[in-house]
């Protein structure tokens, strides 16, 4: 099996390779592709993540280094889609978790509740787990 990383948001959290000390050449068990899980951002989809990776030239870049893996949150999105994503991506959206800007105005205070945060992340843990085993791409 291949290593398996996260990336979230554009940020990766496993090394690609290592060097060998003797010669500076990738080692043999590391020389394969890094499976890499694409976890995308609040009320987008795996589809919105594999096309930014695609618009910013990512996705090619990488090619010969990652097998990258987009998955799908497992919640249909509850609330309005970031104005940063409507226009330019289609639904279906998805969410990990909900959360809900709370304002007080008189202390210009802005916080997010999140709501059964500790089931969407174990919902999100299964994903992961889910789609480190399989060899197909969700999206």
């Amino acid at each position: 099996m291949s290593p398996v990383a996260v990336l979230s948001g554009g940020r990766s959290v496993h090394s690609l390779a290592q060097s060998s000390p003797a010669n500076g050449t990738t080692s043999s068990a590391m020389a394969r592709k890094l499976r890499v899980l694409a976890l995308h951002s609040f009320r987008t989809s795996g589809k919105t993540f594999a096309l930014q990776m695609s618009r910013a030239g990512l996705d090619k870049a990488l090619q010969d280094l990652l097998d990258i893996v987009y998955v799908n949150a497992p919640n249909a999105a509850s609330g309005p889609i970031p104005e940063d994503v409507k226009p330019y991506f289609d639904g279906p959206y998805y969410e990990w978790w909900n959360a809900e800007k709370v304002v007080i105005t008189h202390a210009l205070v802005i916080l997010l509740l999140y709501e059964d945060q500790a089931l969407h992340h174990k919902l999100c843990r299964q994903a992961v787990q889910r789609q480190a085993h399989s060899q197909k791409a969700v999206g």
